[in-house]
């Protein structure tokens, strides 16, 4: 019956691909691709038709074979590629999680020793400085652990954009347990002038860290987890704005990048950019480390979205940003990084941040090379035929390489 059905109408399609061929230029992108979509239901193994959509004809696995199916499949070129990426992306892991950055005692500033806290002798390696309050139990290896995987946040992103950005010649965290002693950091920090105390002071409560000028932050949640997650995600955001000048002006690459690296690093995603609105029910699942898998969230989202829903995603900023924005921000960066080549992720990073003059939905088409409403067709399809989870820090293999490299020193 297929064969029959094949034999029937892939005349049909053949002569309307021509005609699309002969009068493209007089149609409406989104009519074309309407028709496109209607020929794929009438002849979906019409392999020029196929290729046109951007699919490549894999060989089904062997399990497919066993059970009588077709021997190979139509899958999207992104998911082909992403696959690929996917392996690459987990052994570039295990060799960061392998790299020794050559950590050794520092020293604290004259300023520091006034600001009322109990330091505790610093950690260093050649740009990060962590200085830790004394009373945090096991801090010097709570130290040591962030500065190895901020070390390797950075070098895992400027692999996967194929970017050439340099992490500060100077970076250092300080880490509290609590928030009690924030306030009296902010008074006595000279960093901080009149008008950025105030506002402090109304913040931290609600925060997860502070910052203190465009070289340092202060994480002060009351778990090892909650302020290595923080550390790493803020170090992750000041590269995006470093790198490319994305700020949260940019929702969906600053809450998708954020929450991309510290998975792909720490099997985490316990904060969230100031600003976010995640509902009571994210923040609690959040705080226990219990948040459901964004990609498979993310399908039940583009499941019931709307046409326009990814040209007004990548408009907002993180302030209009709820829970279905920001598992959907985080499919759409895995979309952007494991679908295509690191310049494509460059080019579109560097172009989104240039967006005031022509908006992010045309930057977006430029950078890909399709019009936005095929983005989001592609983006959607790509969800159903990628794995629930990236597979790559899930796997464990680079945990076990991080906790092998531990044991070392």
């Amino acid at each position: 019956m297929y064969k029959r059905q094949a034999i029937v109408n892939e005349p049909y399609v053949d002569a309307l691909l021509e005609l699309i061929d002969t009068h493209g230029e007089l149609l409406k992108v989104s009519f074309v691709q309407e028709e496109l979509d209607t020929l794929l239901a009438l002849a979906p193994d019409h392999a020029a038709l196929r290729t046109r959509l951007g699919y490549v004809r894999v060989k089904g696995s062997d399990a497919e074979d066993r059970a009588g199916a077709m021997p190979a499949k139509w899958i999207l070129e992104e998911t082909q590629f992403a696959q690929a990426e996917r392996a690459r992306i987990a052994k570039l892991l295990i060799e960061l999680r392998e790299e020794d950055p050559k950590i050794t005692e520092g020293e604290l500033t004259a300023a520091e020793k006034t600001w009322g806290i109990e330091w505790a002798t610093p950690l260093k390696s050649k740009k990060l400085r962590v200085v830790f309050d004394s009373e945090i139990e096991g801090a010097a290896e709570e130290a040591r652990e962030l500065i190895e995987n901020m070390n390797s946040s950075w070098s895992l992103f400027a692999q996967l954009t194929g970017s050439k950005s340099k992490s500060p010649k100077a970076f250092t965290v300080f880490l509290l347990k609590g928030d009690s002693k924030v306030p009296g950091l902010i008074e006595k920090c000279d960093e901080l002038d009149s008008s950025e105390k105030e506002v402090y002071r109304g913040l931290y409560e609600y925060s997860d860290s502070l910052t203190l000028n465009g070289s340092s932050i202060v994480c002060y949640r009351e778990s090892a987890a909650h302020r290595l997650d923080t550390a790493v995600a803020e170090w992750v955001n000041f590269y995006l704005f470093n790198t490319y000048g994305v700020s949260f002006v940019r929702g969906w690459a600053s809450v998708g990048m954020r929450h991309y690296v510290t998975d792909m690093l720490l099997g985490t995603r316990l904060t969230f950019p100031d600003g976010v609105d995640a509902s009571p029910e994210m923040q609690r699942q959040a705080r226990e480390g219990t948040l459901p898998d964004c990609l498979t969230e993310a399908r039940k989202v583009m499941a019931k979205a709307s046409t326009r829903y990814v040209r007004d995603l990548i408009e907002l900023t993180t302030y209009s940003m709820g829970d279905d924005e920001i598992v959907a921000s985080y499919a759409l960066f895995a979309y952007v990084i494991e679908g295509h080549e690191p310049e494509v992720s460059h080019k579109l990073l560097r172009n989104v941040a240039r967006a005031a003059d022509l908006g992010a939905a045309a930057k977006f088409e430029d950078s890909l090379e399709m019009p936005i409403e095929v983005i989001q067709q592609r983006f959607a399809t790509w969800l159903e035929e990628i794995e629930d989870r990236p597979g790559i820090q899930a796997s464990g293999k680079a945990h076990e390489a991080g906790a092998k490299r531990s044991k070392k020193k």
